[in-house]
């Protein structure tokens, strides 16, 4: 797993790549709480590159989706493949926080 951070216009995106296997549940989670640490609330996690994720992955999302919304902000999902995208389906995680398509419609979404 590979994170990369970049901000434009105040809104933060956080580009992830790879796999997201069980060993990196920790320091993908330190990572996110690193950033809330910081008073970021509007994250954008692009998952266009990643090409699987387990589950623990998910609850560290569900964590951030909670405490983002707590401070005013937003977590939205962008691009996830098909296989990624099933997988928060099945665990309804499309109705804990928004999953885009396109990075503009994100852009608007976390700002709302």
């Amino acid at each position: 797993m590979n994170l990369a951070l970049n901000e434009r216009e105040n809104i933060f995106t956080v580009d992830v790549s790879g796999r997201i296997e069980f060993n990196d549940v920790d320091s993908f989670e330190a990572y996110l709480k690193a950033l809330t640490a910081r008073g970021i609330t509007r994250i954008i996690l692009d998952m266009s590159q990643v090409e699987s994720v387990v589950s623990g992955s998910l609850g560290t999302l569900m964590k951030l989706a909670d405490d983002l919304e707590a401070h005013g902000g937003r977590l939205v999902v962008l691009n996830p493949n098909v296989k990624v995208l099933s997988v928060f389906r099945r665990m309804g995680l499309d109705e804990v926080f928004r999953i885009c398509d396109v990075e503009e419609e994100a852009r608007r979404v976390v700002l709302s």
